[in-house]
C-alpha cells in the first residue's frame, strides 16, 4: 500500500511541477516555435546500452510553447511505442503515454539545445523497469531548417527512480522532425 501512495504522490508532484511552475511566454517568439503556437514532432529512435539493440521507439509529440523560469520551453503530450525484434521483443511497449517539459538551455539563429523531464505510464513492465510508472529525461540538439520545421537529435533515458527493485532503466538515441503551425 505504501508503494501505491508513493507512486500517487510522485504523479501528483510531477503534474504540479509541470503545470504550476511553467508560465506562458511573454516574448513574442519562442526559440522552438518562432512565430507559431503549436508543434507536432515525430521521434524514431533505437535502444542503446553497451551497444545498439534491436529495440526501437517511435514517438508522436504535441507541444505548446511556454517559458520555464524565464527560459524558452515547450509543454508536451507524448504517445510512444517501443517494439523489439527477436530476443528484444520482451521489452515491447504497445503504448507509453506521457507529459513532459522541455527547456532550451542555449540557442542562436539556427541551433538550439535543451533538456526535458517527464512522467510516463507504460503498457507493460519489464525486467529493466518493473513498474508501469516511469520518469523520462531527454537531452536534445536541434537545427531550424525553416520557420516551420526543425530536426533534432536526442538521447533519452527512462527510469522509475527505484520505485521498484528492478530498475536498470532504458536508453534511446534518435532523431526527430518538428512541424510548427
Amino acid at each position: 500500500m505504501n508503494k501505491i501512495w508513493n507512486i500517487m504522490l510522485i504523479i501528483i508532484l510531477s503534474i504540479f511541477v509541470l503545470i504550476f511552475t511553467t508560465f506562458q511566454s511573454k516574448a513574442t517568439t519562442n526559440t522552438l516555435f518562432n512565430d507559431k503556437k503549436h508543434q507536432v514532432s515525430l521521434y524514431p529512435g533505437v535502444s542503446l546500452r553497451d551497444k545498439l539493440e534491436n529495440l526501437y521507439v517511435f514517438e508522436i509529440q504535441y507541444s505548446q510553447g511556454n517559458t520555464f523560469f524565464g527560459l524558452d520551453g515547450r509543454q508536451n503530450i507524448e504517445v510512444l511505442t517501443a517494439q523489439g525484434i527477436g530476443a528484444f521483443s520482451k521489452y515491447n511497449q504497445h503504448i507509453i503515454l506521457g507529459i513532459s517539459e522541455d527547456v532550451v538551455l542555449y540557442a542562436n539563429d539556427k541551433f538550439y539545445t535543451g533538456a526535458s523531464l517527464g512522467a510516463y505510464i507504460k503498457s507493460a513492465t519489464t525486467d529493466r523497469i518493473s513498474s508501469k510508472f516511469t520518469f523520462g529525461q531527454k537531452i536534445f540538439v536541434g537545427l531550424h531548417i525553416s520557420q516551420k520545421n526543425a530536426i533534432e537529435i536526442f538521447i533519452r533515458h527512462f527510469s522509475n527512480g527505484t520505485l521498484t527493485e528492478s530498475n536498470s532503466g532504458q536508453n534511446f538515441i534518435g532523431m526527430g522532425y518538428t512541424i510548427n503551425f
